[in-house]
C-alpha cells in the first residue's frame, strides 16, 4: 500500500469516524494492520505513514570485522571461477549426463484417420 493509501485509510477510521473492522473489511486488510498505520499516524505523524526499512537494528552474531576483511582479500588473491563457469576441457572426465535419443532412432507412431460416418472404410 501506498503512503497515500495508507494516509486515506487513516483519514477513513479519525476524520470520518469509521470503525477499524469495517476499514480493513473494506480494503481487504487485518484490523491489527489498522490499528498499526493508525497508532504510527497518531505517535510520528505523516512521517509515520512512509515505508520503513526490515534491516535489523543490531546483529550480534555479525562476523568481526578483522575476519571479513581477511576473508575478502583471501576471495581476492586467489580468486578461481566456479566450476559452472569454468571452460570444460575433458568432456569424458565431467559428470555424466543422459543425452536424448536422435530422433531417427525412435520408433515412428503411425496416425489412423477414421472416418466414423462410413463404417468399413479406413
Amino acid at each position: 500500500m501506498t503512503v497515500h493509501g495508507r494516509q486515506l485509510l487513516v483519514d477513513r477510521v479519525l476524520v470520518l469516524g469509521r470503525k477499524p473492522a469495517h476499514v480493513a473489511d473494506e480494503l481487504g486488510m487485518s484490523r491489527q494492520c489498522v490499528y498499526r498505520w493508525v497508532r504510527r499516524c497518531q505517535d510520528e505523524g505523516a512521517a509515520g505513514l512512509v515505508d520503513r526499512s526490515s534491516r535489523p537494528h543490531r546483529c550480534p552474531c555479525r562476523t568481526a570485522p578483522e575476519v571479513e576483511a581477511a576473508v575478502v582479500a583471501l576471495r581476492v588473491s586467489s580468486h578461481r571461477p566456479s566450476p559452472k563457469s569454468a571452460p570444460r576441457t575433458d568432456p569424458e572426465v565431467s559428470t555424466p549426463t543422459r543425452r536424448p535419443q536422435p530422433r531417427s532412432s525412435c520408433n515412428p507412431v503411425i496416425f489412423v484417420e477414421t472416418d466414423f460416418f462410413d463404417t468399413g472404410t479406413v
